[in-house]
């Protein structure tokens, strides 16, 4: 069974490929779990803050680390199978947690031999997105400036560009523009370096407008499932270029260009 995790910065469209990947026969995925940023990263601090401890309580002097990956990674193993049994005789689970992408260091330590799916999209599109995000009744995410927001893409994107670099073909990186413009290229080449069967792209399925008709149609464990109004917004490559005023812009520039370039977003 492979295992695969789909990170990226949040609102680069990673739900959206997680969608399109669950339609394949032989990846079972679910919605986020949260199951490394949130569960195991929360025993992780607090099983490494007992060694800055003058006393010896907690689990530390219990089990070394050894002992303690080995636990943490049967509860993770738990929780993938859980995902697995949801389409039996599946040959890969697809675990997408965007926020994960600060992650990754646990995750390779629990599972080295994982494939990594990073998905990166222009920072612009980004930021635009999580300034609109940010507004809705349901988002409960404060309210983020321009620039903390093209600093959390750097952050995600330098991580996923160059940290992940070392895995080579464990690692797969894919920009959302290529995604939108030749999905069936963009599906081929993720499906190829997967070991998978190929699969075509069905634009009445998969289309930001079919995926907002949807809403809570279906099981509440499918990625598509959504009951939050606007959480699917625009998809559009350029969209931003109405929702950011000329100064926005120059700051995510300014704080962006260097990746933005590597990844062919022109600045400016």
């Amino acid at each position: 069974m492979k295992t695969i995790f789909l990170v990226g910065c949040p609102r680069s469209g990673t739900t959206w490929l997680q969608i399109i990947l669950g339609s394949h026969p032989q990846i079972a995925t679910v919605r986020e779990t949260h199951l490394f940023d949130r569960y195991l990263a929360d025993l992780y601090a607090r099983y490494d803050g007992e060694a800055e401890k003058f006393g010896k309580d907690g689990l530390r002097v219990l089990l070394p680390e050894r002992r303690f990956d080995a636990l943490s990674r049967q509860f993770a193993d738990g929780v993938l199978a859980e995902i697995a049994a949801t389409k039996p005789g599946c040959a890969a689970v697809l675990e997408k947690t965007a926020s994960q992408i600060w992650s990754t260091r646990l995750m390779r330590r629990l599972y080295p031999d994982a494939y990594f799916l990073h998905l990166v999209r222009d920072p612009r599109a980004v930021v635009a997105s999580m300034l609109a995000y940010a507004k809705e009744d349901w988002a409960n995410e404060g309210d983020p400036d321009v620039l903390t927001a093209a600093e959390a893409w750097v952050s995600a994107v330098t991580i996923g560009h160059h940290e992940l670099a070392d895995l080579g073909a464990q690692r797969i990186e894919i920009r959302y523009e290529d995604l939108m413009a030749a999905p069936d290229a963009a599906l081929g080449a993720i499906l190829g370096g997967l070991g998978l069967d190929r699969m075509g792209y069905d634009r009445t399925r998969f289309s930001i407008e079919a995926l907002k008709r949807r809403g809570t149609a279906g099981s509440p464990l499918d990625p598509a499932w959504e009951n939050r109004e606007n959480f699917f917004r625009r998809g559009a490559e350029a969209g931003w270029t109405d929702e950011l005023s000329p100064a926005q812009v120059a700051v995510i520039d300014s704080v962006c260009a260097e990746l933005m370039t590597a990844f062919g977003y022109a600045p400016g």
